[in-house]
């Protein structure tokens, strides 16, 4: 079953002003969407309807189960207190849920008496197996890989987030939605903190993507 985020009828209006309606779209896999638009017009309203900050005033906007969506707002909450590579591993929480799983298991196996012993090692076999097909032995390394295609230094990476910089902080979190690698990714202006290089290397990043993207941009030549 294909995972697919799917809109329909939504319609917003703000202060006596009709921001859009009618609005419809589909989110499949490999299926990618620039959402354009003067400043002011409803393109990040859109947005976080599709995401759930906020309720439409009709239309109505369904997932498939357990669809995974990542959103990179234009604004940041509160500045992290994690390390920068800490941060930015920590959106893969599928992997982390694995892993957790994982050193649960480890746990129970030291009790060669448990009655259930060789359901747990039947158990810690399948949930590795998956964990390894997903990259979660590889996680660290990829990390560090984003981050240097995001123009971090080798030594940023154990750097607090809180020490950063607004700029930085927002490729930080750019980072951690692309390693979290979600069926769905929701960019808000992914560019506006990026030099020309970092850019050129999120085009080849997103143009491999195995995932839909909704992304609002001004960058004509991010969005041909």
């Amino acid at each position: 079953m294909l995972s697919v985020l799917t809109v329909t009828g939504l319609a917003k209006s703000h202060g006596g002003r009709t921001l859009f309606r009618d609005v419809a779209l589909e989110l499949s896999p490999g299926r990618r969407i620039a959402l354009i638009g003067g400043n002011g017009t409803g393109k990040t309203t859109l947005i976080e309807i599709i995401v759930g900050m906020q309720e439409p005033d009709a239309g109505e906007v369904h997932m498939s189960k357990g669809l995974r969506v990542g959103y990179l707002p234009q604004d940041l909450a509160a500045a992290s207190n994690n390390i920068v590579v800490d941060e930015v591993m920590a959106g893969a929480t599928h992997i982390i849920a694995l892993q957790e799983k994982m050193d649960a298991l480890e746990a129970r196996m030291a009790d060669v008496e448990d009655p259930d012993y060789d359901k747990i090692i039947s158990d810690y076999t399948e949930v590795q197996a998956q964990f390894q097909n997903i990259g979660g032995y590889g996680l660290e390394a990829e990390a560090h890989q984003v981050l240097a295609g995001l123009g971090f230094r080798p030594e940023d990476s154990t750097r607090k987030v809180k020490e950063m910089s607004g700029g930085w902080r927002m490729r930080v979190a750019l980072a951690r939605q692309l390693l979290s690698s979600p069926d769905v990714m929701i960019l808000d202006e992914p560019t506006n903190h990026l030099d020309i290089d970092s850019v050129g290397w999120l085009e080849k990043h997103l143009a491999a993507y195995h995932g839909s993207i909704l992304f609002v941009s001004h960058d004509r030549d991010f969005i041909d």
